[in-house]
Order: structure tokens, then sequence, then C-alpha cells
């Protein structure tokens, strides 16, 4: 009996697929000992049912999901499963369907089951518009660019346009305050998104926005330098005293700043950067320099 043999035999158990549960242990016996071995075995796929599903047929269903009959049920087979069929659907304009499943048992001894996937149609209407309220300095089409989640095009069985995925359409929230906050109006706000259909079904999605104040750079100051001078880092700054404030300039800024270091040799320069309030609408800038030791390489 060894504890490294049983583990693999666990494994190699789990590996098939078949297995829910399994403990081995031993009890002394005699001169020996005396494994016993306990699974729990998964149940096996003997139908598959689908309902609620009507203005996409059953059959055009069945051939996308992944869950295969005379096979043990797997968790993962019936989410993605799941996915698709949602997908499908999506991809006929029923951005407001949902699907789950379930698994009933249809022989408990024999270990025999039956997966129920239940659709719910919902209204059908593909996005066809998506409409911008409250955008007064950056315009609609700029705000589109950020978005993945589009309105229907006329190849959005190519494109995938029209389709509404609620943790897609929460990215390109994400990617519009980023925007914004990279063009000065770090206080924006999302305020309302709203989905509203049109008589025929189609849905128009409504962003609000509240941009809040451009903000400015009001002092730009520069401390911990050594080997070389402020007019010198501050020609590699692109934002300046009275420009625009960007968060991600002040990043990029940065590492012009340690790039030009590190092609002189000061690999190991720490350049932290900082934008802090300075009153209404205004942000100093500060970076703290950390030249470190500087390199030679030596020629071979």
């Amino acid at each position: 009996y060894s504890n490294e043999i049983v583990q693999e035999d666990i494994k190699a158990l789990y590996k098939t697929g078949y297995i829910l549960n399994v403990r081995i242990f031993a009890q002394p016996q005699g001169d020996g000992v005396k494994v016993i071995v306990a699974v729990q075995t998964r149940s096996i796929v003997r139908e598959i049912e689908i309902t609620g599903a009507e203005r996409v047929k059953p059959k055009r269903l069945r051939k996308e999901i992944k869950v295969k009959l005379n096979h043990a049920v797997d968790e993962q087979a019936l989410e993605e499963s799941r996915e698709k069929i949602v997908e499908v659907y999506q991809g006929h304009g029923y951005n407001d369907v949902s699907v789950q499943f379930r698994v009933d048992p249809i022989d408990e001894k024999r270990g025999t089951a039956r997966v129920v996937f239940t659709v719910n149609e919902g209204v059908k209407g593909a996005i066809s518009q998506i409409r911008f309220q409250g955008n007064a300095h950056i315009s609609d089409r700029t705000l589109r660019k950020q978005m993945k989640t589009r309105g229907r095009t006329l190849i959005y069985f190519v494109d995938k346009t029209g389709r509404l995925d609620e943790v897609q359409l929460e990215q390109d929230l994400d990617k519009i305050r980023e925007y914004y906050q990279n063009h000065g109006f770090i206080d924006v706000e999302i305020k309302e998104v709203r989905k509203d259909r049109t008589p025929k079904g189609p849905m128009i999605i409504t962003i609000v926005i509240l941009e809040g104040p451009q903000y400015h750079v009001h002092k730009l100051t520069i401390s911990g330098y050594e080997h070389s001078t402020d007019a010198r880092i501050r020609a590699f700054l692109k934002m300046k005293e009275g420009s625009v404030y960007s968060p991600k300039q002040l990043r990029d800024d940065a590492k012009a700043v340690a790039d030009a270091y590190g092609s002189g040799g000061y690999v190991d320069l720490v350049i932290t950067p900082e934008g802090t309030p300075a009153g209404p609408a205004l942000i100093d800038v500060h970076y703290t320099i950390e030249e470190g030791t500087r390199s030679f390489a030596n020629r071979v």
C-alpha cells in the first residue's frame, strides 16, 4: 500500500470523466491491508430536451450544444451549451433571451439522467442605434468608436453587430469613462443607460453622461534628479503647465523620461508620477526621480 500510488489512482479515476467524488482508504487486515474505494459516479445522459424554443427550431439548437448522449454529465459542457443557445438567439435578434438548464434523474439506480434546456425567447429586436446624451465636448461618433457594442449593420451575420452582451456593454462603459478621463474630464459619470424598444421591436440604447469640468495642469514640478537638469527633463514631457490633464499622458511622460535615462545607463531608475488636486478643475503634477547607479556596457 502506497499513498503515492493511491493519489495516482484517484487522478486516473477523475480523468475518466465518469467520477464525481472518490475516496480510497485502507483498513488493517491480517498481515496486510484491505483497500476500500468509495466512488460517486456522474449520471449518464440518456435524453436531451429543449423547451420553449419556438422561433428557432430545437433541431437547429441541438447542432450547437456540446452535451452528448451516453456521456457523463459535464457541468462545463452544460454551461458552454447554454451560452451557445443564447448566441444563436442573439444572432436572430433576440437580445432578451435567457436560457437555463437542469439535470433530471431518469433511473437513479442505473445512474441515468435527462438534460433539459429551458428557453425564454423574449422579444425579438436587435440593437438598431446607440445614442448619447450630455456629451457636449466629445462627439457621438468618437464615443461609439470606444465601444464594441454596435447597432446592427447590413452584414450583422458576419460582424455580429446588433447583439446585446451585458458584460461587453459594461466594458464599453468603462472605455467611455477612460476616454473622458484621459481628456481631462476626471469626474465624468455614466448617469443612466436606457434600453428602449421601438414599436416594431428593435432596441435603442441611450447612454446618459455627466461630463463634469475639464481639468488642467496647474503646477508641474520635478524632484530627485542629480545627473540631469529640470529643463532637460521637461523637454521629454508633453503634458505641461496649462495643458489638459490626462492620466494616460502622465504615465506616458514618466515612461519617456525613464527611457531617456535608461539610454544613458540609468537602468535602475525609478520615477513616480503623481497628480494632486490644486483647486477647482486644477491638478498639480509632480515627478519624483530616483536615479540609481549608472551602468556601463563593456565592449566585447
